[in-house]
């Protein structure tokens, strides 16, 4: 590895590297990002302004799915996804943070998996296996009420 990076961005390049080549074929949405130092690692959501990824810190990841979209179609996805935020969460059997980034004309909503991360490289396999998992669920679920929001 460069010498230039850090010791942080030479552990990210590490990470995503074994994401890649060990569970990125699992997803249900094929990406062909290259492994970054960067803490996200995103995939088009089939729509431009739309993505799923995921943030890796210390000791989480958030798997994410990001909206930008222009206006309406910003506004009536994200408000579609609010008012089915019970159902959402009872499909994947979990809480989600839905998040409108009040300003930005962008919001995101995300899984949060907490005690594990870019610390614990001994559990990277088993947290990555878990990521792909989350993504896929929050695909499988998220999808048909952003494509009824939007008129698909």
């Amino acid at each position: 590895m460069s010498n230039n990076l850090s010791e942080l961005q030479q552990r990210r390049l590490r990470f995503w590297t074994s994401f890649i080549n060990n569970h990125a074929h699992k997803l249900r949405i094929q990406t062909s990002q290259k492994p970054s130092v960067e803490d996200w690692l995103s995939v088009s959501a089939g729509r431009a302004g739309l993505k799923f990824g995921f943030t890796v810190k210390k000791d989480s990841v958030l798997v994410n799915f990001l909206n930008r979209l222009p206006e309406p179609q910003y506004s009536k996805a994200f408000q579609h996804l609010l008012a089915n935020k019970a159902v959402i969460e009872n499909k994947l059997g979990r809480p989600l943070e839905f998040d409108p980034m009040e300003g930005t004309q962008r919001s995101m909503v995300r899984d949060r998996i907490n005690g594990q991360g870019l610390d614990a490289e001994n559990e990277w396999d088993s947290l990555q296996a878990k990521m792909a998992d989350r993504l896929n669920g929050m695909i499988e679920t998220l999808t048909p009420y952003i494509e009824e929001a939007l008129g698909q």
